[in-house]
């Protein structure tokens, strides 16, 4: 009969695997949301309470009581943002949805030639009828006939239309499996209309008491550590590595990635200038990612620079580099408040425009740090020449009563209300620029393996 581990949005199976779990589902999930309680716990999710009911009055029943239920929670809120991180944006399941849907109509009218003959004619007009039907179904019809799925709890109790829809999308479970079994794509969609704090959970209690996974063993764990063998395997799974111009820097992001989005500061390696002794600047954070490019480093790999004339002179000299696929090189991006900002020179006080001159990562903390108490911004003071790049470079004044000041921030606020805070935008729009640096690549390889189905 085999055992299963099996994935639950709500009340609806989702997917499931038999004797052995599910990398793709289980990669989604963090160690501390790996649980292990008894079936009468009030932990236990509402979608597994049906499946474990407490120790039975009748000895008849003993053979299927388990003592102890195994599984991972979390919401739908929490998988959202790691989807994005696998590539998984709306724009990419799209592409994917219908690069799936006109490969299987143009498979199925290809069959249909070959069911010509008397006996396997009826054959060849089934096929034909569902590549007509799959044709006219777009992405929108399918989500349309999921809601209406989860809204209603049971495929026995949906519209004529919906329930169409499902069959020929796929699925042997309440939700459909996706296109070419890529169940995160499913999910994906599902994370665009359900309730954010919609339990999702993986059940791996049978596969426990089966003796295919240890008491105790966490497959994520297991999952974080494994050796993986190809580049493409690496490039999906393994962490990302961030560079960028200096230890500041890096103490900055890797404390705000922990504190405004917990749930994904796992995946990223913010490479320590201090540890192995290397000094910083865009000079030396091109040189470093000379060397990641020449070691064949497989990892995904952010080089993040400065909005400034030392980033602008570094990259210079990269630019006839053909970049490797798993390697992004991001600058911090133009913003209103560089347009017109206090500057300090030689010839006075003047606003200028700043950015791609001297805009590094603390002109993005908000102008709630950046204003003094008596009301002024922090100037940026001119402090040389750049000859190769043509243009003065500039700093920011306080620069380390900024950067304090902002840690303290990080340290006083929730991630809810760092998220929210308009203040924050900018920067939480660098942190999201380096989760999804790579949805481009990841949604080409998302897309192929759509239209490799069949």
């Amino acid at each position: 009969m085999g055992s299963y581990a099996e994935l639950y949005v709500g009340r609806l199976l989702a997917a499931s695997s038999k004797n052995d779990i599910m990398p793709d589902i289980v990669g989604l999930f963090q160690r501390d949301e790996f649980h292990s309680v008894e079936p009468g716990s009030p932990q236990v999710p509402s979608p597994l309470k049906a499946h474990y009911l407490e120790a039975p009055d009748y000895p008849e029943a003993e053979e299927s009581y388990v003592s102890q239920i195994h599984y991972y929670a979390t919401n739908l809120s929490e998988i959202r943002e790691r989807l994005e991180y696998l590539g998984y944006s709306s724009e990419n399941v799209r592409k994917a949805f219908y690069a799936w849907r006109d490969r299987n109509v143009a498979w199925k009218r290809e069959m249909v030639e070959k069911y010509q003959h008397r006996d396997t004619k009826a054959f060849g007009k089934e096929l034909q009828r569902e590549a007509n039907e799959l044709s006219q179904i777009s992405l929108e019809d399918w989500v349309e006939a999921t809601k209406e799925l989860i809204s209603s709890g049971s495929r026995k109790c949906l519209s004529v239309k919906a329930g169409k829809v499902l069959d020929l999308v796929g699925g042997d479970y309440d939700l459909d499996y996706g296109p070419n079994y890529d169940y995160l794509i499913s999910l994906r969609v599902i994370c665009d209309f359900a309730h954010p704090n919609e339990v999702i959970c993986y059940d791996i209690t049978d596969l426990v008491h089966a003796e295919y996974l240890a008491v105790g063993e966490d497959p994520t764990g297991i999952l974080r550590e494994h050796e993986f063998d190809s580049a493409a395997d690496i490039f999906r799974n393994s962490k990302t590595i961030v560079l960028v111009e200096g230890k500041s820097d890096i103490r900055l992001l890797k404390t705000a990635m922990t504190k405004i989005f917990p749930r994904l500061a796992d995946r990223f390696v913010f490479f320590d200038y201090e540890e192995f002794g290397i000094p910083g600047g865009a000079g030396n954070l091109v040189n470093l990612v000379k060397s990641f490019i020449a070691a064949g480093v497989a990892n995904r790999i952010v080089a993040l620079f400065d909005n400034d004339t030392g980033a602008e002179e570094a990259l210079l000299s990269i630019q006839s580099i053909e970049l490797p696929r798993n390697l992004k090189i991001i600058k911090l991006p133009d913003i209103d408040l560089l347009h017109e900002y206090p500057t300090i020179g030689p010839g006075g006080h003047y606003r200028l425009n700043i950015s791609g001159l001297a805009a590094g990562i603390e002109l993005y903390f908000g102008s709630d740090i950046l204003t003094r108490s008596d009301g002024s911004l922090r100037e940026i003071r001119w402090t040389g020449y750049s000859k190769k790049a043509g243009e003065y470079q500039g700093e920011l004044v306080e620069k380390a009563e900024v950067q304090n000041q902002f840690l303290k921030k990080l340290a006083n606020c929730s991630s809810s209300a760092l998220r929210e805070d308009n203040e924050m935008r900018h920067f939480n729009d660098i942190l999201w620029s380096i989760i999804t640096a790579f949805s481009q690549e990841l949604g080409d390889d998302i897309v192929q393996h759509a239209e490799s189905a069949l």
